[in-house]
Parts: structure tokens; C-alpha cells; sequence
């Protein structure tokens, strides 16, 4: 459908461009000039109408079909230390794919973010960049000014195409004082 589309645009731009070019030859040439002149500003109008008629059509049409793509799916992830005694900080690790029918599609992973109570961090590629179908993630957090008790560490994973639904992964963290010797 959509190389038809681009053979249908791509005619009707050749035969717009040649018929303007006559009927503007004419026009200079002093052959019927009013003639051209009103024939070439009716067929560019038709022109324009026909082909934003075709486009307005070939969008709505798009839209309708649009699948959703797929989101990166969090196989594994982990916070380090969990409970955490006497650490004041904890590392968030997670690796992250697209599921095996996806993998060889040309989608990436662009974007982690983990969140701990209210505060949300972006995540680094182990690697140092976000351009893979798989990518191994990290973030630290400081933890030292959280109550004990158990809070809840949140992990999404964005591609290019699924902003709106991001592969998303949920952990417990069990923030707990130092052991007094």
C-alpha cells in the first residue's frame, strides 16, 4: 500500500511539473497567455487539492492500522544491598531485551529510569551507550536519609516506540538501621 502510495505521489508530481512548465513556456511565448496563465493556476489548484486529498486520506488510513511496537521486557534486576544494614547507598542493576521474535526487528533500547520514593534517576548502559536490542543497566542511589521500613524500587525501560508503554519491573527494598556490636 505504501509503495503504491509513493508511485501515485510520484506520477502526479511528474505530470504537475511538466504540465506547469508547458503551460508557463506558453505563457512567456505570448501563446494563449491569459489562457495558460488561468489553466496553469486551475491545474496547480487541482494538483494541490488532489494531493492533499490523497495524503489527508493516506494518514487517516495509517493511523487506524498502527500497531502498537513492542516494549523492552526487564528479564532480571536486583539492589544491592538489600536489606541494607549499614549501607548508606545501594546500586540498582537490571538487564534489560526485546522478547525473541522482536530482536531482529532494528528496535532499541533507548532509555532506563529507576525510581525510589519519589525520586527518579536515569539509568546507565554498562556499556556507556543506549543503542542495543539488550542492554545491561546500573544507578546508585544514597539511601542514608530514608526511614527504615520497606519502600518500593521501580525500573522502566524505554524503546523509540514504546514511550507509552515502557517494560516496567518492581522491587522491595528493605531500608534497615546498622547493627549496634
Amino acid at each position: 500500500m505504501a509503495k503504491a502510495r509513493f508511485f501515485l505521489f510520484k506520477g502526479l508530481s511528474k505530470v504537475g511539473n511538466s504540465l506547469f512548465a508547458f503551460l508557463s513556456k506558453c505563457e512567456e511565448k505570448d501563446v494563449f497567455p491569459k489562457s495558460s496563465r488561468w489553466l496553469k493556476t486551475t491545474v496547480l489548484a487541482g494538483f494541490i487539492t488532489v494531493i492533499g486529498t490523497l495524503s489527508a486520506a493516506s494518514l487517516i488510513s495509517c493511523h487506524c492500522y498502527v500497531t502498537s511496537s513492542p516494549a523492552p521486557v526487564i528479564n532480571s534486576a536486583t539492589v544491592n544491598p538489600n536489606p541494607t544494614q549499614s549501607s548508606d547507598s545501594v546500586s540498582v542493576e537490571a538487564f534489560a531485551s526485546f522478547a525473541e521474535e522482536d530482536k531482529n526487528e532494528g528496535y532499541t533500547i533507548e532509555s532506563a529510569e529507576v525510581t525510589l520514593n519519589d525520586f527518579t534517576k536515569q539509568m546507565e548502559a554498562t556499556d556507556g551507550s543506549f543503542d542495543e536490542e539488550e542492554e545491561e543497566l546500573s544507578a546508585r542511589f544514597y539511601v542514608g536519609n530514608i526511614e527504615p521500613g520497606s519502600t518500593k524500587v521501580s525500573i522502566e525501560v524505554r524503546s523509540e516506540y514504546s514511550y507509552d508503554e515502557p517494560g516496567f519491573k518492581e522491587l522491595d527494598l528493605e531500608i534497615t538501621e546498622a547493627e549496634e556490636e
